[in-house]
């Protein structure tokens, strides 16, 4: 004689097809292994980015004798390849695999930025070169931030896991003008 099992109870994740209770899965315990090496690599990466920010402005106005509309045209290289080409880099990184697009663009980056102090030490640093540098170092580093925002609930499952990283790669307002002050006379 077949023994029938009501549709309530199959459906419950606590009841084998017998009727006993069975042993829940087990939860992932949380940081999912892998994120806490992606959380503080996002985090240095986003005061490393600050930093140079800090700095390059600084090398425009003491190095350069730059103006402040000069900065300006330098932080608008920096985020122009946001505004034109931010669509197209999101659907494309959305086909291909993340992690090897962040590991790429974090050394193209840090590439660009290690070409600004060769230039300047063989002596063709200029505005025009910096403008290009920033331009190149935006397109990257917008590359590298649809890779990130994608990765991380792709991989770990979690909807809070999202929070730390953003929490602790934006820098708070408060923070930023005790930051510039140190940075600057450091």
């Amino acid at each position: 004689m077949a023994r029938t099992v009501s549709p309530l109870r199959t459906a419950s994740p606590l009841h084998c097809e017998d009727g006993a209770m069975s042993d829940p899965k087990p939860t992932p315990s949380f940081p999912p292994r892998g994120f806490t090496r992606f959380w503080w690599g996002e985090a240095v990466s986003s005061f490393g980015t600050y930093v140079t920010l800090l700095a390059l402005q600084t090398v425009v106005v003491l190095t350069l004798d730059g103006t402040a509309q000069d900065v300006g045209w330098l932080n608008s290289a920096r985020w122009l390849p946001y505004l034109v080409l931010g669509l197209v880099v999101g659907a494309l990184i959305d086909r291909s695999r993340r992690q090897p697009v962040m590991v790429t663009t974090d050394i193209a980056r840090a590439a660009l930025l290690i070409s600004i102090p060769v230039a300047w030490a063989v002596g063709i640093l200029s505005l025009p070169l910096l403008f290009l540098v920033m331009a190149c170092y935006g397109t990257a580093s917008l590359i590298n931030d649809a890779a990130s925002m994608s990765f991380l609930p792709g991989s770990c499952h979690v909807s809070i896991s999202n929070a730390p990283t953003r929490v602790s790669t934006a820098p708070t307002p408060s923070r930023r003008p005790l930051a510039r002050l140190w940075l600057v006379c450091w």
